[in-house]
């Protein structure tokens, strides 16, 4: 029960180990959006190669945790050569950020996962307005670079927050090829699903997402 943030991470962590680099996740015990007991998360592990430290996590809400101990769990990966900042809308995105720069000296790259909150969320509209402007802006004017999946993200961070042009990148989102490999799917199972879910005759389309300019459906 998981997002696609910490999908994005796990593929992008498990390609780097296969290129030959070590990886360490630093997250927090902070579970409260994804559905999953916070006594079931260790302080440390290994999942795929992937090294994961995580620092408890005493109070959770949307884009805010607090981890009083993330800092002390930075320096245990204080010779990174480089450290990926995920998410924006994220106070420890920013604690993260200010630690590697003013402590450690390292290079910091933030990928926006979130620029905009979910129609779900429109209550936190407001603090959403008030935090973008402010530490949002702080956080991308104090990483080296900027990664947008999408040109919707890059366009509000260039237009809105005033970020410079060549700080924002925008790399779209891949496909995993292996999972996502239509020969796996045999003619019978199409034609048992397309029966069961009484699909005969029609044409499927399927998206899986919130429908946002952001999610790029335009593509399928």
């Amino acid at each position: 029960n998981i997002g696609g943030a910490e999908l994005y991470l796990y593929r992008l962590s498990k390609k780097l180990i296969e290129l030959g680099h070590s990886v360490y996740v630093v997250t927090t015990t902070s579970t409260k959006f994804r559905g999953i007991e916070r006594p079931l998360l260790p302080r440390t592990e290994t999942i795929d190669g992937i090294k994961i430290l995580r620092a408890e996590a005493y109070f959770n809400g949307p884009g805010f945790v607090l981890a009083s101990s993330i800092t002390q769990v930075l320096l245990k990966v204080n010779d990174a050569d480089i450290f990926n900042v995920h998410g924006l809308l994220s106070n420890i995105s920013l604690e993260a950020v200010y630690k590697v720069k003013k402590a450690l000296g390292g290079n910091a790259v933030l990928t926006v996962h979130d620029v905009t909150i979910a129609n779900n969320l429109a209550m936190y509209i407001p603090l959403w307005q008030l935090y973008i402007h402010t530490l949002g802006r702080l956080l991308c004017e104090n990483v080296d670079a900027i990664i947008s999946q999408n040109p919707e993200d890059a366009i509000f961070l260039k237009e809105k927050l005033k970020i410079p042009h060549t700080k924002v990148h925008i790399i779209p989102n891949g496909v995993d090829t292996e999972f996502f490999d239509p020969r796996k799917v045999t003619e019978e199972e199409k034609r048992d699903f397309i029966k069961k879910m009484n699909l005969e005759g029609k044409k499927i389309l399927v998206f899986v997402g919130r429908l946002e300019a952001r999610k790029r459906i335009e593509l399928l």
